[in-house]
């Protein structure tokens, strides 16, 4: 390779990592939470939140100066302090009410050195609320209402969940109308209804899918939502 191409190809990787999102040997704080899909959650969601942030790539002789390691969040809770790389904040309130609702904490850190200057770091991390799908088991009702269901995250991918089914109800599977349906529904030991067993009714913006008789599987199911076998 000429000498001329080598320079272009440093000048190139420089400038890929200075604009790429994955630091390159900096220090960073990488942020994340205790939910299923970590910064996303259904518009619903009336729970608890952990935030769990580290810091990476702390340099040779640095360490976290006590105590500024902070989680900040957007309501009167915390925040969060720890003298460590890794912690966890405490379960925080998260209630969403509508689809495109966020929640946004604030992360900081100061390492200090013996001699070097301290270095300063800080980030945030943002929860969005989005669409949810509904799933359970229960009688028979024809009036079509979510009572009695859980709600999750509508992500139209694979994703399995727990139903407490008994043998007298039945399987519930309600999706914002017209998205798209699974295939089939599968347990953990391979057994599979297929969406042609549920009949469709759509009402009030949503689409209920209802198994067409009562089921008798074991309480505390786990289900798998097949979009792609």
């Amino acid at each position: 390779m000429a000498k001329d191409n080598i320079y272009d190809f440093i000048i190139s990787e420089l400038l890929y990592r200075q604009n790429s999102a994955v630091p390159s040997g900096a220090p960073y704080l990488s942020v994340s939470s205790n939910l299923p899909f970590n910064n996303r959650a259904e518009f619903d969601f009336n729970g608890t939140v952990e935030i769990i942030s580290e810091v990476k790539n702390i340099p040779s002789g640095y360490s976290v100066q006590s105590n500024t390691h902070e989680i900040i969040y957007p309501i009167v809770f915390g925040p969060d302090t720890s003298s460590n790389a890794l912690f966890t904040g405490a379960a925080c309130p998260l209630i969403f009410t509508s689809i495109g609702q966020t929640f946004t904490v604030t992360v900081n850190v100061t390492l200090e050195h013996i001699s070097d200057p301290d270095i300063n770091l800080t980030t945030t991390f943002t929860i969005t609320a989005e669409d949810a799908l509904y799933m359970g088991s229960k009688p028979l009702d024809n009036t079509f209402n979510l009572v009695g269901l859980d709600s999750y995250l509508f992500i139209e991918e694979n994703q399995t969940i727990l139903l407490p089914t008994t043998s007298v109800e039945y399987i519930y599977l309600v999706l914002p109308t017209g998205s798209n349906a699974p295939l089939f529904l599968k347990d953990r030991n391979g057994l599979v209804i297929d969406m042609s067993n549920f009949t469709i009714t759509t009402t009030g913006g949503y689409d209920y899918y209802v198994m067409q008789w009562p089921t008798s599987l074991p309480i505390n199911s786990y289900w798998q939502i097949v979009y792609n076998p």
